[in-house]
């Protein structure tokens, strides 16, 4: 069953679902709707992607660890990883920092660890659903633990997030750049 809701701003959320998906575009305001939904609901962990530029120059992402603030490269186009990166795989124009995913790992199995929630993912797309890799295992290992989660996943991805997860219950949060109209569909 799923149930959908349009965020425009900074509206609350309140529900109790256990899968919540925020959804949209590339550059829509996922993350920030992430970060957001954290700062509701400090008692949580987990990590967000958050750009790295250099002056106006967009480099790639960092991992940004919730709780803590520590963050590390992650995700950088190729032409722009720093020095001593350990390259883990590319995907497109991007190289992943295998450094990134072993420091997203630990955070995830701190949460578990201290059974902490809501666990929050940044973010979930083509590398995890269709090739099976980047956070792919660490969703997984979210997803078993029944905890309320948020995660992020680029608007084209849902279906694919879903089956591939089986994921059948789930709130989407539906980030749009549009704010004529608030409504709950």
């Amino acid at each position: 069953m799923e149930k959908w809701g349009i965020i425009y701003g900074t509206q609350k959320i309140k529900n109790d679902r256990m899968i919540n998906i925020i959804t949209g575009k590339i550059n829509s305001g996922k993350t920030t709707k992430l970060l957001s939904l954290f700062d509701q609901n400090i008692n949580g962990d987990g990590f967000a992607c958050v750009k790295r530029f250099d002056n106006d120059k967009f480099l790639g992402y960092d991992i940004l660890h919730l709780q803590t603030g520590k963050s590390i490269p992650f995700s950088y186009q190729t032409n722009c990883t720093p020095d001593n990166w350990n390259e883990m795989f590319q995907f497109g124009k991007f190289s992943f920092s295998k450094e990134g995913f072993i420091f997203a790992e630990k955070i995830i199995d701190s949460i578990i660890k201290k059974n902490m929630e809501p666990i929050f993912i940044d973010e979930v797309g083509p590398v995890e659903i269709l090739l099976k890799k980047g956070f792919y295992k660490i969703v997984k290992k979210v997803l078993n633990t029944n905890k309320k989660c948020f995660l992020t996943v680029r608007s084209d991805m849902v279906d694919g997030f879903c089956e591939e997860f089986g994921v059948d219950e789930r709130f989407v949060i539906k980030i749009t750049n549009n704010n004529n109209n608030n409504k709950k569909l």
